[in-house]
């Protein structure tokens, strides 16, 4: 895989900062031999009485943290098919794996059946099992009192070990969390992933049980009965769910499914990549670096999809210059490569944690946000740039100043520009769609420092100053709470809206509904003039015009 360009250093740099465990030694206190067995009601303390481990009566492995009051941080779950009199015991097997066998109560033969498994099947030899001086349990190979070094970095401890129960290192292409495991993510705000035994992958925020909030902020609604389960990372980022026993995929996201496979992928994280954490915008996350040299298109930017292509939640795209977002509350969002924010369409209304969305470039040019209200529902329409073209190709790229620009043709024979984040012209018949910034100044030769669009989350229409146009509605709300103008006509209960300008000189603003578009009953006249017209922002000398209004095209 081709290097990241180098303008995700910002990331990198805290990704290094949150992960100061690796350069300093960690104690590791033994726990068990393949020679011991824990059996229900099994009870010990660790690491000068931080941890405890405990094997409940109803056969679940659970460690217990904190100096005073200890909390639950990480637990096997309760093994299904219990009944009264049923004893439990645990044991490490000659392969590394760890098992907890359930010794049913009967008249007949008695009978042990597993319960739980870890999977590690290495070579056949010695291994234990071990706590760290964060609780978390690790199997290693060989015996703790011979071969195991005492003075080990945590990251060299780490790499040794054959299993853990929380993963604290970067999870990647052919790696998997087993049943009731944790990954860890310590990255801006401590998020961590966990694998349930119910077969649903779940997102909270904290670094384990014991740190965690009461509230789930991201799951795979994939809820079922109790069983063995493993979360996979496959080829091209595609995250599956496998129920161990039958064999059977019963969840997938495939994070990478363009049709322009990127240079690079890069780690999974649980936030998203530009450190924002605004509700429910939590979820897997897969870094592409999906560059393409300017001398294909001059200095226009990069290319990040083309007619077909899907972006799911979760992926994100690097450019040589700025990067692009497909957010778990349906936002896509735009930075400047160095985490700034640059531009947003707005994250969806009544959005709720089994809330799944993904892009998509149509063949008809129209750019369109879709929401999978649960996981196997039919997609519903979001948001759209409402660019419907002729049937053809069409592919959307990015300029250098952070611009989306959709293009009618390939890359190599680029066609008519048919819609883009930012235009400089307003006619009538065009549209501004939500969050989309009207700025003539842009345009060559026209003297204006304003810029107008349609607010993602109250639909209000506003005029403000340039300064603005760089900043986020979300993480930078004080730039739009005093606009030089602003109309509502009540568009705030929409997820997609925009405004028309019309060929007798109004405004016209529509809320895109279930049954089709809806034309509100508030309007904005922009004056009466004759002949062609576009919409201004400014008056000749640069001034603001005070509102939007209309102006006649010199012939």
């Amino acid at each position: 895989m081709a290097k990241l360009s180098i303008r995700i250093i910002p990331y990198i740099f805290l990704l290094v900062a949150g992960n100061v465990k690796g350069d300093v030694t960690s104690k590791l206190e033994h726990v068990m031999d393949q020679t011991d067995t824990l059996q229900s009601g099994y009870s010990q303390v660790f690491q000068e009485g931080l941890c405890r481990v405990v094997m409940k009566a109803r056969g679940s492995l659970v460690v217990l943290k904190g100096e005073e009051e200890k909390k639950m941080m990480w637990r096997t779950g309760l093994p299904p098919g219990h009944k009264s009199g049923d004893k439990y015991k645990l044991q490490l097997r000659d392969r590394g794996n760890m098992v907890i066998e359930r010794i049913a109560s009967s008249d007949g033969p008695i009978e042990a059946v597993t319960v739980y498994d870890t999977h590690t099947e290495g070579d056949v030899g010695d291994y234990f099992l071990g706590i760290d001086d964060e609780c978390s349990l690790e199997i290693h190979k060989g015996t703790f009192d011979k071969t195991f070094p005492a003075d080990l970095l945590y990251l060299q401890r780490r790499q040794r070990a054959v299993w853990a129960n929380i993963k604290f290192d970067r999870m990647g292409e052919g790696e998997s969390l087993g049943v009731s495991e944790i990954y860890s993510y310590r990255q801006w705000f401590d998020h961590f992933m966990f694998m349930s035994p119910d077969g649903n992958l779940e997102i909270y925020e904290g670094k384990d049980f014991a740190d965690a909030g009461d509230e789930l902020l991201w799951e795979s609604d994939t809820k079922r009965q109790r069983g063995d389960y493993r979360f996979i990372i496959g080829e091209n980022a595609t995250l599956s769910l496998l129920d161990v026993a039958t064999g059977e995929q019963y969840w997938e996201k495939v994070l990478q499914n363009s049709g322009r496979p990127p240079s690079s992928i890069d780690w999974l994280s649980l936030v998203s990549f530009n450190g924002v954490v605004k509700d429910n915008s939590v979820g897997p996350y897969e870094l592409f670096s999906n560059s393409q040299p300017y001398e294909l298109f001059g200095n226009e930017g990069n290319v990040f999809m083309k007619q077909g292509d899907i972006l799911p939640a979760g992926s994100v795209y690097a450019g040589d210059r700025c990067n692009l977002y497909v957010q778990y509350d349906g936002r896509l969002d735009v930075d400047d490569g160095w985490l700034r924010p640059k531009w947003s369409s707005g994250k969806a209304k009544d959005d709720t944690i089994s809330d799944d969305y993904f892009l998509m470039l149509s063949d008809t040019g129209n750019l369109v946000m879709y929401r999978k209200p649960y996981f196997d529902s039919p997609a519903e329409r979001l948001w759209a740039t409402h660019t419907n073209g002729e049937e053809g190709e069409y592919f959307l790229r990015m300029t250098p100043r952070c611009d989306l620009r959709v293009y009618q043709g390939t890359p190599e024979l680029r066609g008519e520009l048919v819609w883009s984040s930012r235009v400089t012209e307003l006619l009538p018949g065009d549209r501004l769609i939500k969050a989309q910034y009207f700025a003539p100044g842009f345009a060559p030769g026209v003297n204006c420092d304003f810029f107008m669009t349609l607010l993602p989350e109250t639909g209000v229409l506003g005029i403000y100053d340039k300064d603005s146009m760089d900043k986020s509605f979300y993480e930078n709300p004080e730039s739009f709470e005093d606009p030089i103008w602003s109309f509502d006509a009540g568009l705030g209960e929409y997820d997609d809206f925009y405004v028309k300008v019309s060929y007798g000189g109004k405004l016209n603003f529509y809320g895109v509904g279930e049954n089709g578009d809806v034309l509100m009953a508030e309007q904005f006249d922009l004056g009466e003039i004759d002949g062609e017209f576009k919409v201004a922002l400014c008056d000749k000398d640069g001034s603001s015009s005070g509102s939007p209004k209309s102006v006649k095209i010199a012939v």
